[in-house]
C-alpha cells in the first residue's frame, strides 16, 4: 500500500540548514560570520531549485510504500 503524507513546519526548515552548517564547521570567530553566510545562502536554495520539493519552506509530501518498505519526497504539484 502506498501512503502519501505532507508535514508542515514553519521553522524546522531554517533551524535543520543551521544545525548542519554548524556541524560541519569549526567553531571559532573567523568561521561563525563564514557560517552565517553559508546558512543564507543554503536558505535561498528552498526559494529557488529546492522549491520542487519544499512549498513555501514548510510544507513537504513523503509517499510511503509499506510493501516495498521506502519511502520518497514527492514533487509539488
Amino acid at each position: 500500500m502506498k501512503i502519501k503524507i505532507t508535514l508542515k513546519s514553519p521553522d524546522a526548515l531554517y533551524a535543520c540548514v543551521h544545525d548542519a552548517v554548524v556541524e560541519a564547521m569549526p567553531d571559532d570567530l573567523e568561521a561563525g560570520e563564514f557560517r552565517e553566510t553559508v546558512t543564507e545562502r543554503m536558505n535561498q536554495l528552498f526559494d529557488g531549485p529546492l522549491c520542487r520539493w519544499i512549498a513555501y519552506r514548510e510544507l513537504v509530501t513523503i509517499e510511503i510504500d509499506t510493501e516495498a518498505g521506502t519511502a520518497r519526497v514527492c514533487e509539488r504539484s
